[in-house]
């Protein structure tokens, strides 16, 4: 599965999740105007927060280590005081707005977890196609043997990996 493919599964995701936490805030919060006005921002911003951080990721990836580094950290400050300053917006107006930001905000973090059933009734519908399936298009020599088993049995040579670790710690400690 391509990046835009998991992203695109993690927004309906995300819209799930808002979708539902709405219709349980409809019962339970009140005023459920500003409640469900501030889910809505915190999901369309945890939109944003998953694409930027992919985007930043992307771009990350083409840079030196080290510009990458001062890149990433200060996209992820970006991130965090953004959600910082609609949790404190949403203090500020109403403790249901706040509720709804944050319940927004998390949907991002939800969406990660019931990804596997959005990938699962996708592929059973035949809107996408299985992992191995697009492995096996892509590279006609592909073989879907486990080389891990070979590794895990043979603990000779993680001995052998270990040493020649070991000696090079060594030698940068010199």
């Amino acid at each position: 599965m391509n990046s835009r493919e998991l992203l695109r599964q993690l927004y309906i995701g995300i819209g799930i999740t808002v979708l539902l936490f709405a219709l349980v805030g409809a019962i339970f919060m009140r005023p459920i105007w500003l409640y469900e006005a501030a889910l809505f921002v915190g999901g369309v911003c945890s939109c944003f927060l998953l694409y930027h951080t992919y985007d930043c990721l992307d771009r990350a990836l083409d840079m030196q280590a080290k510009s990458a580094r001062a890149f990433i950290t200060l996209r992820v400050l970006f991130r965090l005081v953004l959600r910082a300053g609609l949790l404190i917006l949403g203090i500020l107006i109403d403790w249901s707005a706040f509720v709804g930001v944050a319940i927004g905000l998390m949907s991002m973090k939800i969406s990660a977890f019931i990804n596997p059933i959005i990938k699962k009734y996708r592929i059973a519908k035949g809107i996408i196609s299985d992992d191995s399936t697009n492995r096996e298009r892509s590279n006609p020599d592909f073989e879907d043997s486990d080389e891990s088993d070979e590794f895990e049995e043979d603990g000779d040579d993680m001995d052998e990996i270990d040493r020649v670790v070991d000696t090079l710690d060594i030698e940068n400690n010199k």
